[in-house]
């Protein structure tokens, strides 16, 4: 007997019980009483069973899959998911659960754009700077030449520099929120401090992307590009003196062990941004409440790489029993490294304009955001406390 038989052959039951019943009481003169007290008990056990589904539909929990490529002990996972998470559960009454694949895991860096797109996770965190060509506006605002002078300056400018340009290049995704890395600085071994223009001509150096790489091969250093994670074994080797990056890899990446002796402010050589986003249809499916609460962005992100930078510095300076050697190059020198990259943002703009957009207007945007929310925050904050002591 299947379970819908067994249910109609029950509820026939029931029913003949229920007649038999009323007969009797009505031979007896209890009917009205009976009738009444039937009614009540239908309605109640109605209302009941309506109020049980509706709770148990809106408790559901909607659980989205993020991908990231970083692992569980980066501070982005440490510090900003968790805060994420108790934003939505707050939000959400608890509807909303996100499920973290950290590592690559789910998508490779260079790939999580297009995995959200084809649905391969619901959400993930994106490197724009990965993926060279995918997203010319965005990647706009890391070129060397745009002075950031923090990790929340450089989102302020992402941030309200998309709501201004909103460009098309992201229009297959739900742009959630956005942040960056803020500047990086020379951070080189013993011996090979960067003090002036003239300091840096023919020097070993290691960047972290082909833009950086080009930016210091066009100022006069001897760069290459090397990814991050490889670095230490160059330090170790004496192949490269140092390089462009910021302060976190001293800590994260232990870089410290044979370099941070000599630390050079320059900050607008080094940028990479991020965006968090999300699957359309996903997103478009979800109740407005949902979504609206998706896109709170936890308040400690906009700055987690100056906070990252700062501790990044502090475990050198601790190892290093505050033998280290930090520069503020006077505004002349600087003058000397703005002129030699900029044929990179004259480049740009030509690119841009070769894509159907406007370059100019986009550069004009971004610089004027960075003049904006600069004057009111001076360069490299994490190293103010260190330089003063």
């Amino acid at each position: 007997m299947s379970g819908c038989e067994e249910m109609g052959e029950n509820t026939n039951r029931g029913v003949s019980f229920s007649m038999e019943f009323l007969e009797t009481t009505k031979k007896t003169g209890g009917w009205q009483m009976t009738r009444i007290k039937a009614i009540v008990s239908v309605l109640f056990v109605s209302v009941f069973a309506v109020g049980v589904f509706a709770a148990s539909a809106k408790d559901k929990v909607i659980e989205l899959s993020v991908s990231t490529m970083w692992g569980p002990k980066m501070g982005w996972m440490a510090q900003v998911v968790p805060e994420w998470q108790r934003i939505l559960k707050e939000e959400t009454n608890g509807q909303v659960e996100l499920v973290i694949y950290g590592g690559q895991t789910l998508t490779k860096a260079p790939e999580a754009y297009q995995g959200v797109v084809s649905g391969i996770s619901d959400i993930a965190v994106v490197g724009f700077p990965l993926t060279p060509g995918a997203f010319p506006v965005v990647e706009t605002f890391c070129m060397p030449g745009i002075q950031y002078n923090s990790a929340l300056v450089s989102s302020k400018v992402l941030e309200e520099g998309l709501e201004i340009l909103k460009p098309a290049e992201l229009d297959d995704t739900e742009l959630l929120w956005t942040f960056a890395t803020g500047p990086g600085e020379f951070i080189t071994k013993k011996g090979y401090p960067i003090t002036s223009f003239e300091s840096i001509q023919g020097m070993e150096l290691a960047a972290n992307s082909g833009t950086k790489e080009k930016a210091l091969n066009l100022i006069g250093a001897s760069a290459s590009f090397i990814p991050t994670p490889e670095w230490l074994e160059y330090l170790k080797n004496d192949i490269v003196k140092g390089g462009l990056i910021a302060g976190e890899v001293l800590d994260g990446f232990n870089h410290r062990e044979y370099s941070g002796h000599n630390v050079t402010v320059i900050p607008y050589l080094f940028l990479s941004n991020f965006g968090v986003v999300m699957n359309k249809q996903k997103f478009d499916s979800l109740p407005p409440e949902i979504q609206k609460a998706l896109k709170i962005m936890p308040e400690n992100a906009p700055a987690l790489w100056d906070s990252l930078n700062k501790k990044g510095y502090e475990v050198n300076e601790k190892q290093k029993k505050g033998e280290v050697n930090y520069i503020i190059m006077p505004e002349e020198e600087h003058a000397k490294f703005k002129a030699a990259v900029k044929p990179m943002i004259d480049e740009r703009i030509e690119y841009l304009n070769k894509q159907g957009l406007d370059g100019q207007k986009i550069m004009d945007t971004i610089m004027q955001l960075a003049d904006k929310y600069n004057a009111d925050n001076p360069p490299a904050p994490y190293l103010t406390d260190l330089i003063d002591k």
